[in-house]
């Protein structure tokens, strides 16, 4: 299947028959759903996978987010056929911004055999690789790179392929930020590597709907690090920078008790830990596990500073591996656990929470009790509890629809309250907007229409941005951040599948447009879109 789909590719792109799309979407997040799919093929490889978002890449670019997705996928997943050990980096920066365009340049580097001088340019024509026994030792159809090559000319862009591999023991010749980290110390394998180039153009978004908000309650907080990858410990150092915390990084597992009780002594706790598994030495497990019993190894520290939060410190654990190591991360005493690479938005959540229970159990610390211990975090439990504490309002006047959108949203986690007409709908939201998240709004009702009632709801935010602004200049410690950024997601939903409607929607001041009937799998891609921010193409 894969050899055919590659052949039909290439075939369209001859016949001059590909198709490009032009509309908003996230880089970042398509970034990371490249690292996902890539995720399985390393296995229990000793690889890190990592992913590197530039400073200056927007949130929102237009494009063709599946044919960037289709190159991006096709260079990142030879990587893992020809590295054993140490890392493979996808990052993104600008190269050069121009009027309303710009241009994108992404590297793919990893640790692997490397590709000998002579063939960086021929790797890229249809059928060829990089020696005639790779097709049998390492599988594939020689096709995707010339793909690659192809769909970047025709996105104005170009590929091109580095490798030291010529250059024996002499990485400095690689152009890496850190060429002495080429080797990821996990390891005693590591090849002289390579990086493969992709460029692209493409349109600027003049959608600023999801741009990115920083965690206010991350503000100030002193987080730790563990890890002994530099190139992960830099990601997330400039993660965390960004939220507005104290970052502190360790690369062993045996300086981080000491780090600790001396940051207590001192009076500057931590307030949180970040700490990757697999470690050499002392690894993830066994650093949760003498912190958590930090009381029992130090009676006499214990009985002098009561108060101590060192064995109560919340730990979040990193895992580069496929396995499933939830479980045994809890039963060394994390509070969560995620996966690499870790996406910004995903850790910011979970710290938020881990940090706030942490918060409400301070008083109850002073006092020695037998611990409960909660269920650890995922990124996936994080997502449920995100589901039940979504409110969505439901403009709709049929009652056979009312009870069917009820049912569907409710069964699936979310809390719904409904409106009659447009009227009602713009009374609930306007009563407590910070209640809201997201507006499913039926265009044809009585009373008022679903477009007049998006129009008055977005005139109404219009004076509460205007309000916040006005206390901001005369009382800067009223500002009202939640107002500041309000604009509600409103969905229209409809009978009507004319030319010209979905326009007419928009022009009122919706973000969508779903018709009726309404179906299950539509309704939750509207809601991974417009409430969790993610990717959808």
């Amino acid at each position: 299947m894969s050899l055919i789909n590659d052949i039909l590719d290439f075939s369209k792109i001859e016949a001059g028959e590909l198709d490009f799309e032009e509309i908003d979407f996230d880089l970042e997040l398509l970034a990371y759903d490249v690292c996902e799919l890539i995720l399985p093929r390393i296995g229990s490889k000793p690889i890190e996978l990592l992913c590197r978002i530039g400073e200056d890449v927007p949130s929102m670019v237009k494009g063709d987010p599946a044919r960037l997705r289709q190159v991006l996928t096709n260079m990142m997943g030879n990587a893992p056929k020809f590295t054993e050990s140490g890392e493979i980096e996808l990052s993104l920066d600008v190269e050069e911004k121009k009027d309303n365009r710009i241009k994108l340049h992404a590297k793919i580097r990893d640790t692997g055999i490397g590709i000998p001088k002579d063939k960086l340019s021929t790797v890229f024509e249809p059928f060829q690789q990089a020696d005639g026994s790779t097709t049998r030792k390492y599988g594939g159809t020689g096709l995707g790179l010339a793909i690659c090559k192809q769909i970047s000319e025709l996105m104005d862009g170009k590929v091109w392929a580095e490798s030291p591999v010529d250059f024996g023991s002499g990485i400095a010749d690689f152009g890496l930020k850190d060429n002495s980290k080429i080797q990821n110390p996990k390891s005693k394998i590591g090849g002289p590597g390579s990086a493969f180039h992709f460029t692209v153009w493409v349109g600027k978004s003049k959608n600023k709907g999801v741009e990115r908000i920083l965690p206010v309650s991350l503000s100030d907080k002193k987080a730790l690090i563990v890890d002994d990858n530099q190139a992960n410990i830099d990601i997330l150092i400039n993660i965390l920078n960004k939220a507005g915390a104290r970052v502190i990084a360790l690369k062993n597992g045996d300086a981080v008790v000491p780090a600790l009780q001396e940051a207590f002594e001192n009076g500057s706790p931590f307030d949180i830990a970040i700490i990757d598994i697999q470690m050499p030495g002392m690894n993830g497990y066994e650093v949760a596990q003498k912190i958590r019993n930090w009381e029992l190894q130090n009676p006499k520290s214990a009985i002098q500073n009561p108060q101590s939060k060192i064995q109560h410190l919340p730990l979040i654990a990193l895992s580069s591996l496929m396995e499933r190591d939830a479980k045994r991360c809890e039963e060394a005493g994390f509070d969560g656990f995620l996966s690499k690479p870790v996406q910004k938005e995903k850790l910011y959540q979970m710290m938020e929470r881990i940090i706030g229970m942490q918060d409400d159990k301070a008083s109850a610390i002073r006092i020695p009790k037998p611990k409960i211990k909660n269920q650890i975090m995922t990124q996936y439990s994080i997502r449920e509890d995100m589901k039940h504490s979504v409110h969505i309002l439901l403009a709709e006047d049929n009652p056979v629809n009312q009870k069917l959108a009820r049912i569907m949203l409710t069964k699936a986690g979310y809390r719904v309250e409904v409106a009659n007409d447009g009227k009602e709908a713009i009374e609930k939201y306007t009563t407590s907007p910070e209640n809201f998240d997201l507006i499913f709004m039926d265009v044809q009702m009585p009373e008022m229409d679903g477009l007049e009632a998006t129009k008055v709801i977005r005139e109404f935010e219009k004076q509460l941005r205007v309000g916040d602004e006005l206390r901001e200049n005369t009382e800067p410690e009223t500002r009202n951040t939640k107002h500041e950024t309000r604009n509600i997601p409103i969905i229209a939903m409809t009978a009507h599948a004319m030319k010209g409607d979905r326009e007419m929607c928009l022009d009122a001041g919706m973000n969508d447009y779903i018709t009726k009937p309404i179906r299950r799998e539509l309704v939750f891609e509207i809601l991974d879109k417009w409430v969790f921010k993610k990717e959808v193409v």
